[in-house]
């Protein structure tokens, strides 16, 4: 069946993470995405981290299905390019600071002249207003700013987590969904519009829960936070940890049976924080009496809510993760699936990710660029 994003020409102008991400989620469910590059150089992330045949493991995971076109979007002859690409496309994603694209002459009031049903989507740390709109940043300062850090902390102050949480959250999450909004109000209007994504407020998504426990006076401890027994993690023998999160009384009831402490019922949701640590002690003892394997196999044919936390080498042989088929070989790396699974449609990820500028006199072709008009451009370092 095809794909519902079909026909649908999106610009990737952005770079590292987010928007790339975000594009390639949408090239999936097929639209036809072109990543726009500066030339020689292209995506920063093409010379990070490891390298599988000559190419950034990075690049690979999040730019399948795109061709590639490089573009000197200073130069007076790349910005006409680029709006004539803007005036047959649909989609533009870019990450730049608020005020480089209108430097240019590209920002969203330029190019919704050329093409009113554009939907331009800018991703940056900030949005487009407010007094941190053109200050940097990074994953870890949206995190530490939004409380969204301070909220992940153990005795020794915040962590620094290892995976980029307002990056997809925040970034590529939103940018998806604020997209294909517009695209539901463009169906509807016939309008285009800005889309204006900001990583630290995307990072407040985590947060409604907290938000709320701060209109209340005196708020109880939060069930979620390990402030509780039935919710936290625990030691094994072997070094290893277990999840227990038995959140609702059914199943508190069958942890506690299961370990031979029924006395353990009633005082699950018990808010003095002596007993609750007392009661951590004994199951931390309990746990660590016996090796993580032991566990495993004990809370198998249990429906507690208790689970190993594995290493990802382990969730790559997962039985759940193998029957989604949500991790998959390809390019010569481990790659992600889109998670959500449909009944009449499957994301294709068909097209490797694109060598920079692999695209170009494909598509400058369609834009009625000669062969010869096209070398004069490299030439002149327009392309």
């Amino acid at each position: 069946m095809p794909l519902p994003l079909k026909n649908l020409k999106i610009l990737d102008l952005s770079r590292l993470l987010p928007g790339p991400y975000a594009a390639m989620i949408l090239a999936e469910f097929g639209a036809e995405v072109i990543k726009i590059e500066e030339p020689v150089t292209g995506d920063y992330i093409r010379r990070t981290g490891p390298a599988i045949n000559g190419e950034s493991a990075f690049f690979l995971s999040l730019n399948r299905n795109k061709k590639s076109l490089t573009l000197n979007l200073k130069s007076r002859k790349g910005q006409e390019i680029l709006r004539k690409l803007v005036q047959k496309s649909d989609v533009l994603i870019e990450g730049f600071r608020p005020g480089v694209m209108e430097q240019f002459g590209l920002g969203y009031e330029s190019l919704k002249e050329v093409n009113p049903r554009l939907i331009y989507c800018a991703v940056t740390g900030y949005g487009q207003r407010g007094p941190y709109a053109r200050k940097a940043g990074h994953d870890l300062n949206y995190m530490a700013r939004s409380g969204l850090l301070d909220n992940l902390k153990t005795d020794g102050g915040p962590i620094v987590p290892r995976l980029q949480i307002a990056d997809v959250t925040g970034g590529t999450l939103q940018t998806v969904i604020g997209i294909l909004l517009a695209l539901l109000h463009r169906g509807r209007t016939g309008e285009g519009q800005l889309v204006d994504v900001s990583m630290f407020e995307g990072a407040l998504m985590f947060l409604p829960l907290l938000l709320a426990n701060l209109g209340v006076q005196t708020p109880p401890p939060n069930p979620v936070s390990g402030y509780f027994a039935c919710y936290a993690v625990y030691p094994t023998q072997d070094g290893r940890f277990f999840s227990v999160a038995c959140y609702e009384e059914k199943f508190w009831r069958e942890f506690s049976r299961a370990l031979a402490h029924e006395e353990w019922i009633p005082i699950q949701y018990e808010k003095d924080a002596s007993v609750q640590n007392q009661l951590k002690k004994e199951i931390t003892k309990i746990f660590k009496n016996k090796p993580f394997l032991y566990w495993e196999n004990f809370f198998k044919p249990m429906n507690c809510c208790v689970e190993p936390v594995h290493h990802l080498k382990e969730v790559l042989a997962d039985p759940q993760i193998r029957a989604g088929r949500t991790i998959f070989q390809k390019n010569g790396i481990l790659n992600l699936n889109f998670p959500v699974k449909f009944s009449n449609m499957t994301a294709a990820a068909e097209a490797p990710p694109p060598r920079l500028g692999e695209h170009m006199a494909e598509i400058l072709s369609e834009l009625g660029f000669s062969r010869s008009e096209i070398e004069r451009l490299k030439s002149d370092h327009v392309i």
